[in-house]
């Protein structure tokens, strides 16, 4: 079977045999994020193989979040984080997150917010 570049479904499912279940944004508007995150959490509770992909582009240019166009990352978690930086009035405030590991190391890292030793990442939060 030949794979060709950027079809995850089809490379977990050759190396697996397992089922896929494939959620394009491109073909799907209007995008809820509400939607896509519960879908992304569920699939993490039931241990889903996971992955996502940036849009179509040459892998050797970054987005604006500092990732490759065209690529492919494994999606390793998805959860909502209590960010004790927002918090008022003692009450907190929930982030909605994805944790993805980039084949290629650590070029192309993602540059927003919560990107790795950010600010955003203190010891209430890692925690």
């Amino acid at each position: 079977m030949k794979i060709n570049g950027g079809y995850e479904s089809t490379a977990i499912r050759a190396l697996t045999g397992v089922p896929t279940f494939v959620y394009n944004l491109a073909s799907n508007p209007p995008f809820d994020p509400v939607v896509g995150f519960t879908l992304l959490s569920a699939a993490d509770k039931s241990n889903y193989i996971m992955t996502i992909g940036t849009t179509a582009g040459s892998d050797r240019d970054n987005n604006a979040c500092g990732l490759a166009f065209g690529h492919a990352y494994t999606l390793l978690s998805a959860f909502t984080l209590l960010d004790k930086t927002l918090a008022t009035n003692d009450s907190a405030y929930n982030q909605s997150m994805i944790m993805v590991r980039n084949p290629w190391g650590l070029d192309n890292d993602y540059n927003q917010t919560w990107k790795a030793n950010g600010t955003k990442w203190t010891a209430d939060n890692i925690a």
